[in-house]
């Protein structure tokens, strides 16, 4: 009697243990793709392809810094989100063609714990790999937010 009640006891473990792992995946799904609309819309179309830059406003924390390695690798510089925009918007009105050759970006990984995310994203342009990114996004009340990023280059653009 006792081995048929500890056969039930773990049969329901195991149906709750699969559920709640089901359940879970899916709630991670519909996150990621949350933050991979974020991101897409925001940084990739928005601020590097220069189309529509309310998104970049909504898509972007307004306290987000880009951190740029200096040249001689002792240091950093500071990119304001606003600054970026802005100079995205200056490139758009006077060098319309830059924004000829689109990024394309594909998503290496999503990794999200509760309201915190990393995103690796590869960005390609005209067929060549130019930049490995990683961003930080935190979800707030209003939805996912970058409000970080490193980034290596691989080659110019």
């Amino acid at each position: 009697m006792n081995r048929t009640w500890l056969t039930i006891l773990m049969i329901f473990t195991c149906m709750g243990l699969m559920a709640t792992t089901d359940s879970s995946t899916d709630g991670e799904k519909i996150e990621q793709a949350l933050i991979k609309k974020v991101v897409s819309r925001a940084y990739v179309d928005g601020l590097l392809n220069g189309q529509d830059l309310e998104e970049t406003r909504k898509g972007f924390h307004p306290d987000f810094k880009l951190p740029i390695l200096n040249q001689n690798r002792k240091g950093l510089n500071w990119l304001p989100i606003s600054n970026w925009i802005q100079y995205t918007e200056k490139q758009k009105s006077e060098k319309p063609d830059s924004f000829r050759k689109r990024y394309i970006g594909e998503f290496k990984s999503i990794d999200v714990s509760g309201s915190a995310a990393m995103v690796k994203l590869a960005l390609y342009r005209a067929g060549k790999l130019i930049y490995t990114d990683f961003l930080s996004l935190y979800r707030f009340k209003g939805g996912w937010k970058i409000v970080g990023k490193i980034f290596f280059q691989h080659q110019k653009p």
